[in-house]
């Protein structure tokens, strides 16, 4: 079963079973550099079905090069598990923050490592469930928790000093 996989042992086999091997032909591109008439990965996403683009696009294991091809794929399942995906660029979290699907943007808004900025943006999103989940994942957040915490500890100050 898929799920008893490991990620890395699900991409393994992806690449390794649904990618047809390289010809003759194409091997001397190769040595002088040109790797596109061959890329293996790339042929996979092309062949694989979107669940395989969804599972790969949201692990972390994935590489940034193909995070950046999955953040501006035509289907929004992919562009959604891409959202979740904790290793985000800060510049992909911008991009996915202007997605036109509310979903991918309900995503990114539910994921932790996005920085505050991108779901302080996102918590004024005209969509009610997007700012609404980004309203929580701030309340969560560590920088938030130590300005609480910070704010309790003064205020116990200030009460034992006056």
């Amino acid at each position: 079963m898929m799920s008893d996989m490991s990620d890395s042992d699900f991409f393994r086999s992806v690449i390794q079973e649904g990618t047809p091997q390289p010809s003759l032909d194409a091997t001397p591109m190769m040595l002088f550099g040109d790797q596109s008439a061959v890329d293996p990965l790339r042929q996979a996403e092309e062949q694989a079905p979107v669940r395989v683009l969804e599972r790969l696009a949201g692990s972390p294991e994935c590489d940034q090069a193909a995070i950046e091809r999955f953040a501006s794929h035509e289907d929004m399942r992919v562009r959604r598990a891409v959202a979740a995906n904790p290793n985000l660029t800060e510049a992909l979290m911008w991009k996915l923050a202007g997605d036109d699907d509310h979903g991918v943007r309900l995503r990114l808004a539910g994921n932790s490592q996005v920085n505050e900025f991108v779901l302080e943006s996102l918590a004024e999103d005209k969509h009610p469930a997007v700012a609404a989940r980004a309203e929580r994942t701030l309340a969560k957040s560590p920088v938030i928790e130590l300005g609480k915490a910070i704010h309790w500890l003064f205020r116990g100050e200030l009460k034992k000093t006056g």
